[in-house]
């Protein structure tokens, strides 16, 4: 009796796997190079980012006035969350972006940042490439 049932479950296995629910495509690809800018407490931000997008998954790297970082994220429907590192007077920090994609495709939303729990908006385009602040 065992055995019947072992092969009854290893029979329906492919079955079961063929029903079972896949991950939906994202709504938007992000993949390319984008132009940030935005405001935090007065502090101007102009960066270009260039973003690599597998599945919801972001990866890539960012150009600012400091430095070159590396950028990580996720997108969950058209909301994007990513951060990278930078300097801000010699202190080490980390930028968060949270942004909304439009139907324009621009990307609008906040920037958090952390140690400093300095807060601000941005907004990008992806397909230009700013020269970041000096």
């Amino acid at each position: 009796m065992k055995r019947w049932i072992l092969c009854a479950l290893a029979a329906a296995m492919p079955a079961l796997a063929a029903t079972a629910p896949r991950a939906a495509a994202p709504d938007v690809d992000l993949s390319g190079t984008w132009s940030i800018s935005g405001d935090v407490q007065g502090v101007g931000v102009e960066e270009t980012c260039t973003v690599v997008q597998q599945d919801a998954a972001l990866s890539g790297s960012c150009d600012t006035s400091t430095g070159k970082y590396d950028l990580r994220g996720k997108l969950d429907g058209r909301t994007a969350t990513f951060s990278h590192g930078g300097k801000y007077q010699g202190s080490d920090l980390t930028i968060t972006f949270t942004g909304k994609v439009g139907a324009d495709g621009t990307m609008t939303g906040t920037m958090d940042v952390d140690p400093f729990n300095a807060t601000g908006s941005f907004s990008a385009k992806k397909g230009t490439a700013a020269k970041p602040a000096a």
